[in-house]
């Protein structure tokens, strides 16, 4: 069975659902759901994505993300994925962040909307060890330091950027 997202227009429109592999080949637009997760002494769960992932395989990444599947809203798509990649469930998420990234390789054509949700959590997290290879929780100045010396995806500058305007730290 094929796993659908959904497709949407230039504008961020739904117009019709396609496969993460079609979206990639043909450049079409599509919908993400990121997700950064905070625990109550300030700092920021990142994962680093499983060396299986297609898209962005061993490298650091936000707390959790997920494409949008049809019929789905952003807000829905994420509480999803923070199921399915870290056993979060039930929390409050706060949406903190618009942006589109177009990002062109000889492998892969990428055109993404996203949206970036912020939620609050101590709980005991569930990795997907599937798509997941590690983890880190860091203050905001460990975070800060990381990002000049790591390797993160390419779409990660955007999503930190809108954790750090929602604290006042641009």
């Amino acid at each position: 069975m094929k796993d659908y997202i959904v497709r949407v227009d230039k504008n961020d429109n739904p117009i019709g659902k396609c496969t993460k592999e079609e979206a990639f080949t043909k450049g079409y637009y599509r919908r993400i759901a990121r997700i950064l997760i905070m625990n109550s002494k300030g700092q920021v769960l990142i994962t680093k994505r499983s060396d299986k992932q297609f898209h962005g395989g061993g490298k650091w990444d936000q707390s959790a993300a997920g494409h949008v599947k049809p019929g789905e809203t952003y807000e829905h798509a994420a509480h999803r994925e923070l199921e399915e990649e870290l056993g979060i469930k039930n929390i409050n998420l706060e949406l903190i962040g618009t942006f589109f990234t177009k990002n062109y390789t000889e492998h892969h054509k990428s055109l993404a909307f996203s949206q970036v949700f912020l939620g609050y959590s101590d709980s005991d997290i569930k990795f997907d060890w599937n798509e997941i290879s590690d983890y880190k929780w860091l203050t905001i100045n460990e975070l800060k330091e990381m990002i000049e010396n790591e390797v993160f995806v390419h779409s990660f500058t955007k999503t930190i950027q809108s954790l750090f305007a929602k604290l006042g730290l641009q």
